[in-house]
């Protein structure tokens, strides 16, 4: 039978250890357990899972940043002005938010390192 595990939303550093532990004692024991994470939590990017701790990574959306929180909204706004009035070698703030997305694919990604 495969085990599930399911990182925990804003939980106490205890509570995130202890599901990391069930996870990880589950691969030891039968080989196989399922873990839910998402994107920019504490699972995808604080984590190496090397070896048989996982052997896929499937990314299910494009984790964007809410554009309604205000740092976001700011710094587009930052690097538009930047790009249009001091003419900087910057990203337009659309291009880095799209950036920032895709920066998260690629972290949550590389949480499969096999080593041989």
């Amino acid at each position: 039978m495969t085990r599930v595990a399911e990182e925990p939303h804003k939980s106490s550093q205890a509570e995130f250890e202890r599901v990391r532990d069930y996870y990880m004692n589950a691969i030891d024991e039968n080989g196989k357990c399922i873990l839910f994470a998402v994107f920019r939590g504490k699972m995808s990017e604080g984590i190496s899972f090397n070896d048989n701790y996982a052997r896929a990574v499937i990314c299910v959306g494009i984790p964007y940043p809410s554009i309604y929180e205000r740092p976001v909204s700011a710094k587009m706004a930052y690097n538009d002005e930047q790009k249009q009035y001091k003419n900087r070698n910057i990203l337009q703030g659309r291009e880095w938010y799209r950036q920032e997305a895709f920066r998260a694919v690629s972290q949550a990604i590389g949480r499969c390192v096999r080593n041989a």
